[in-house]
């Protein structure tokens, strides 16, 4: 009779090691992949947080201390972008109204192309929005040196007579026989006084009476009321909040143009009527060692400073009156030359200096106070903020790091 085996087969030692390896080996799967996920995760919450929440607040440039954000660069940069797309909509409002004028319409074109350009070229507008965010922030911080301050009421009013509503009357006599249209505000790279201003019509005047049918009654304007302009403003802000510009940004740009115009106007209070003053004259050529020479033979008397200046200088306005720039104030000539001349005694020889003209030997024939005419005057006083400004951008204060860009939220 056959021997019968009861229960399943026999469980050996060598069975339980691997079933304990396979066991070890599938937590050892299982964990690694988990691994790997939370890390896969947590480079894409970094990856997302960085753009959407870090980045966004990293300096893009610092103004004596003072930050730039990659977000308000971003915010400004969209409203420049308005800016544009409403140039180029009056633009294009013009072609159509002066299409027959060829020459007009060819420089109204020209325009446009550059616009298309500028929002192209995204990269380009952001450093151009930059380059005016660092400005805006020396006038703040001048102004607000010399106690200029601007108050929340000023900037309101800024921005109702952008958008046409004159609360206390408007300013200006009103055009006649236009229909008002709603305003689009558009701030620009450049600040300007804001977006085209709103145009309340009058009533036609009427004719003389004559025999026939009652003439057909004028319409009657509708006034620009505060409620009116209160939802044209909303639905703008509502338009920008689509582009993460907060109603913060839209009025700062308007802050921004009333400092600038309170400080362009005490700057030029300052200016007198008598200024310092050099009068030079200069030979101009485009490798330094050729300057080089022409300042040792000029000073050892070898040849005259005519010879060298006729035969040499690259100045061909002036290279045969000896290099002649007459008199000139500061703020008249590049930095670099006006550094070197002011800086000279009266008939020293002083050079290289290099521009971006290229290389320049000096000679200053006076130096002292003059009496400015009435041109001379006024050109001074319209350089003044220019001019600081110009001094001001190129100071250690100013500091925009060759990496800004990478900070800039994509959306």
């Amino acid at each position: 009779m056959a021997k019968v085996v009861r229960g399943g087969p026999r469980v050996t030692k060598k069975h339980l090691a691997r079933a304990e390896r396979d066991r070890i080996l599938r937590r050892w799967v299982l964990g690694t992949s988990a691994l790997i996920a939370a890390l896969v995760l947590g480079l894409l919450a970094y990856g997302w947080a960085e753009q959407t929440l870090i980045n966004p607040g990293r300096a893009v440039a610092e103004v004596n201390g003072e930050a730039i954000s990659a977000r308000y660069l971003k915010a400004r940069s969209e409203l420049a972008k308005e800016s544009l797309l409403a140039q180029a909509s009056q633009i294009q409002d013009l072609i159509t109204a002066f299409g027959d004028q060829a020459a007009f319409a060819s420089s109204l074109q020209q325009q446009l192309e550059q616009i298309a350009s500028l929002l192209q070229d995204e990269a380009s507008l952001q450093r151009s929005v930059l380059d005016s965010l660092v400005e805006e922030t020396l006038i703040r911080q001048e102004a607000n040196r010399r106690g200029i301050v601007v108050s929340e009421e000023e900037v309101t009013e800024a921005i109702e007579a952008a958008f046409g509503f004159y609360p206390n009357g408007t300013p200006t006599p009103l055009p006649t026989s236009t229909p008002r249209a709603t305003a689009t505000p558009a701030p620009t790279l450049t600040p300007t006084a804001g977006p085209s201003p709103t145009v309340t019509p009058t009533t036609a005047p009427s004719a003389t009476p004559t025999a026939g049918p009652s003439p057909t009654p004028q319409p009657t304007p509708t006034p620009y009321t505060r409620d009116a302009y209160q939802a044209d403003l909303s639905e703008f802000l509502t338009r920008l909040q689509a582009t993460n510009v907060s109603e913060a940004d839209f009025r700062s740009q308007y802050e921004a143009q009333l400092y600038r115009s309170r400080l362009d106007e005490a700057m030029k209070a300052e200016v007198t009527r008598e200024q310092e003053q050099v009068n030079a004259r200069h030979i101009l050529v485009a490798e330094e060692a050729v300057a080089q020479d022409i300042l040792e033979q000029a000073t050892s008397g070898s040849k005259t400073w005519e010879e060298l200046a006729s035969v040499l200088s690259l100045d061909t306005s002036n290279k045969d009156q000896g290099g002649d720039l007459g008199w000139f104030g500061r703020g008249a000539m590049v930095q670099p030359f006006e550094e070197a001349a002011f800086a000279a005694e009266v008939g020293e020889i002083v050079g290289p200096v290099q521009t971006d003209f290229g290389w320049h030997v000096i000679q200053v024939l006076g130096h002292e106070l003059r009496s400015l005419d009435d041109a001379a005057f006024e050109s001074a006083r319209q350089s003044a903020l220019p001019r600081w400004l110009n001094d001001a951008r190129t100071g250690e204060g100013v500091v925009i790091p060759d990496n800004w860009q990478q900070y800039m939220p994509t959306s």
